[in-house]
C-alpha cells in the first residue's frame, strides 16, 4: 500500500484542493440555493399563519446562502432569536435538505 505523507493539516490540503477544482464551488452554491428554496416551501406556512399577527415592524425569519471558503451555507435568521426554535420545532431546513423521513 502506497504511503502518503502530509505537509500541514489535512483540512488545509482540502482546502486547496477544493479551491482549485474548477466549478466546484459554484456547484456548491447552487446545492445550497436548491436546498434554500425547499426550506423556504417549508417555512412558507409559518409566515402565513403569523401574517395576520404581526405589526409592520416586526421581525420575520428570513432563509439565505452564505459562501465561505470552501463551503455554502444556508442560514435561518429571525431578529427575535427565534430561529432555534423555528427550526427545532418546525425543521425547515432539515425538511428542505431532505434530512427529515418522508420530506424532501
Amino acid at each position: 500500500m502506497a504511503k502518503v505523507e502530509w505537509y500541514g493539516s489535512r483540512s488545509d490540503t482540502y482546502r486547496t484542493i477544493v479551491r482549485r477544482v474548477p466549478g466546484l464551488k459554484a456547484a456548491d452554491v447552487e446545492k445550497a440555493e436548491e436546498i434554500r428554496a425547499k426550506a423556504e416551501a417549508f417555512l412558507a406556512p409559518h409566515h402565513a399563519n403569523n401574517a395576520p399577527h404581526r405589526a409592520p415592524d416586526d421581525s420575520i425569519s428570513r432563509l439565505s446562502v452564505e459562501s465561505g471558503i470552501v463551503d455554502a451555507y444556508v442560514v435561518l435568521t429571525d431578529e427575535d432569536g427565534g430561529a432555534g426554535a423555528i427550526e427545532y420545532y418546525l425543521a425547515p431546513m432539515k425538511k428542505g435538505a431532505g434530512l427529515v423521513a418522508g420530506e424532501s
